[in-house]
Formats: C-alpha cells, sequence, structure tokens
C-alpha cells in the first residue's frame, strides 16, 4: 500500500511539475508578444497574425493597419471582404490576393478584414464591438469567404501554440445567439490543457449531426447580417463557398436555400469556375492555401456573377 501511495505522488508531483513547466512557457511566449490580446487590441492581434506576410513598403500603403485594403479613386462603391486565411491571402504577397485582384478587375476600393485562424464568429463579433463603419465607405457588396473548417471553429476557442486565447464564442438555444462567457480561461494557458481541450471539442463536433451544425451556422449568418445590415443598410451579403476539402458535405446541403431565401447571395466556387480548387494546382506548394491562380481563375467570374 505504501508503494502504492509513493507511486501515485510521485505522478502527482511530476504533473504538477510538467504544468507549472507548461504554464511558463506560455508566458513566455506571451511576453515575448506583449500581451496581444483580442479582445483588448484588435490591431494587435491582426499584426501578430498577419505579420509574416507584411513588408515596410506594404505597410506605408494600406496606413499601418495590417490588413489588405486597396484603395480607388471611383464613383463606385467600395467591397468588403471577410474570412480567415483563405480570403486574406496566406503566404501570399499583397498583389497576389484576392482583395488586390478583386479592387484591380472592378475599379473598386476593397477593404479586407479577413483574419487568419478564425471563422463565421467573429464577424458579428467585430461588428458589434468595433466601429468598423468609421474605417470603411459604405460598401456595396460584403463578401464573405467560407471553407468548410469554418464549421469546426464555430465550437472552438482559437487558443494554438503561437495564438492569443480567444474567447469569442457564442452560445444558441434554438432561438436565440448570445456570446458564451469564457470559462476558467485561466486554464488555456496550458497548451497540455488545450491540446485536450481541442480533441474533446474535435470528438464532440464529429458527433453532432449536419442539421444541428447548420442551424448553429446560419444562426452565425442571421446575427452577422442584423448587425452588418444596421451599419451599412445598402449592402448585399455574398457568401463565397471555396470549395477547400473533396469529402466536405455542407455546400452540397440543400438547406442554403433557408440563407438566399434571407437575402443571402450564395455562390459556390465550383460551380462559377467548373474547377476544384482543391487540386495542387490552385494551392501554395505544401499548404491547403489558394495559390494566385486560383485567385486568377475565380475573380474574373466572380465579378462577372456579380456584374461588378
Amino acid at each position: 500500500m505504501k508503494k502504492i501511495c509513493t507511486f501515485i505522488l510521485i505522478v502527482i508531483i511530476n504533473l504538477i511539475l510538467l504544468l507549472l513547466i507548461d504554464y511558463g512557457f506560455f508566458y513566455y511566449i506571451e511576453f515575448k508578444r506583449q500581451n496581444i490580446s483580442f479582445t483588448e487590441s484588435i490591431e494587435k492581434y491582426i499584426k501578430f497574425t498577419h505579420i509574416i506576410d507584411i513588408d515596410e513598403s506594404y505597410l506605408d500603403k494600406v496606413n499601418n493597419n495590417y490588413f489588405r485594403d486597396f484603395k480607388k479613386e471611383s464613383s463606385k462603391r467600395s467591397i468588403l471582404i471577410f474570412g480567415c486565411s483563405f480570403g486574406y491571402g496566406y503566404l501570399l504577397k499583397p498583389e497576389q490576393s484576392l482583395s488586390y485582384k478583386l479592387s484591380e478587375h472592378t475599379g473598386r476600393s476593397v477593404f479586407n478584414r479577413s483574419i487568419s485562424s478564425l471563422g463565421i464568429q467573429y464577424v458579428p463579433y467585430i461588428a458589434e464591438h468595433y466601429n468598423i463603419e468609421k474605417t470603411i465607405s459604405n460598401p456595396e457588396y460584403i463578401i464573405f469567404v467560407m471553407i468548410d473548417n469554418h464549421l469546426y471553429r464555430l465550437y472552438r476557442e482559437i487558443m494554438n501554440i503561437d495564438e492569443p486565447y480567444l474567447d469569442i464564442l457564442y452560445q444558441y438555444n434554438g432561438k436565440i445567439l448570445e456570446e458564451r462567457k469564457p470559462i476558467y480561461s485561466f486554464l488555456f494557458k496550458s497548451s497540455i490543457i488545450r491540446y485536450i481541450n481541442l480533441n474533446l471539442i474535435l470528438y464532440m463536433y464529429n458527433k453532432k449531426n449536419q442539421d444541428e451544425i447548420f442551424d448553429f451556422m446560419k444562426a452565425h449568418f442571421l446575427k452577422m447580417k442584423s448587425i452588418l445590415n444596421k451599419k451599412f443598410p445598402n449592402s448585399k451579403l455574398v457568401i463565397l463557398q471555396y470549395e477547400e476539402n473533396e469529402n466536405s458535405w455542407i455546400f452540397n446541403n440543400p438547406r442554403w436555400n433557408e440563407l438566399r431565401d434571407e437575402g443571402f447571395i450564395i455562390i459556390n466556387s465550383y460551380e462559377l469556375t467548373n474547377e476544384h480548387l482543391f487540386e495542387e494546382k490552385y494551392r501554395i506548394p505544401n499548404d491547403v492555401h489558394p495559390n494566385e491562380k486560383a485567385w486568377d481563375l475565380l475573380v474574373p467570374k466572380l465579378v462577372e456573377r456579380l456584374e461588378l
């Protein structure tokens, strides 16, 4: 009995030491990046997530805001883009990105508010908590670039080892979508706990049925619409379904007609281009993100479809 108790005590002590080291590493990373927090400063977070794609000459062009905005002197109304790293143009030069090519093809100003690693949930959040209408002229189209992985992101915090803990989450009771308060967020300063939590959420996500997931997604889009319609009352909302996964079920779901009935314009990348954009020729080498060839194919057809 004494040996068992000693063994259990040794295991507990080692676990505590491991967690202390883990927490210590997190705080070191936080110190190195000046404790960046999305909810405290979206600008600092954007700088952190996008910095690898930025150079000083580019910053001069975009007024140091770390987004890929391209402004034109034009009588045409602007375009606003939301999305993740796909919409932003991760690993692409600014002139290879969606927003640049859209601006060049249309002669319009394009404001890109895509944020790497995030999903649908951040759009209603920043639309509600930040005065984006003060920095963006009234857009004619608001385009959300959606990928399959955004569904999973609806259920989990952003807490990778190289990113801040983000508490942008919503809960849905079947009628109301409301912000969810973080529970014991200090626990997620441990990469071990984050890893366990992510796998637990992935397991639970895979157990959910498709209608439940679609209902949750739809609630986010409707909340997004209600907030953006107040900020930009004459804008049209577009969901660009970017096919990044050949095994995805979501974009073939007939329930998208429910969002069309709510006024959304739904455009599927395969139906638009007649090409599967998940194929290697449309991806950055050894990566899942779109290359310039993908946008060169898609943008002119998108411009034609929306009569931009």
